[in-house]
């Protein structure tokens, strides 16, 4: 219940244009005294709706027998994430990353 929740939060925050909280993104960077500053646009561009949604196509259509397998083999959750699935999704994280940038 909570994942679709989250979804459908993160389908409205795609709706929103970036431009109506640019002032509002410009004011809290003043306020903490980032302007102007490598941080401030890391800050800025790490975050992505699109990003998180084309990444959890990627991750949903990784097939459930593979996370089985993985975990009969005696691979820990965070084995299966960099050992299993980031390899499977690697086309998708380059494009990604591609856009983004």
């Amino acid at each position: 219940m909570i994942c679709i929740l989250l979804f459908c939060l993160l389908l409205l925050d795609l709706m929103v244009p970036p431009q109506a909280y640019f002032v509002g993104t410009f004011m809290l960077f003043s306020d903490l005294k980032i302007l102007n500053t490598y941080f401030s646009m890391i800050l800025l561009f790490a975050y992505s709706g699109s990003t998180i949604f084309f990444l959890r196509n990627a991750f949903k259509q990784v097939q459930e027998e593979v996370l089985e397998a993985s975990r009969l083999d005696g691979a820990s959750e965070i084995t299966t994430l960099f050992r299993v699935l980031l390899p499977m999704i690697k086309p998708m994280t380059i494009a990604v990353t591609m856009l983004t940038f």
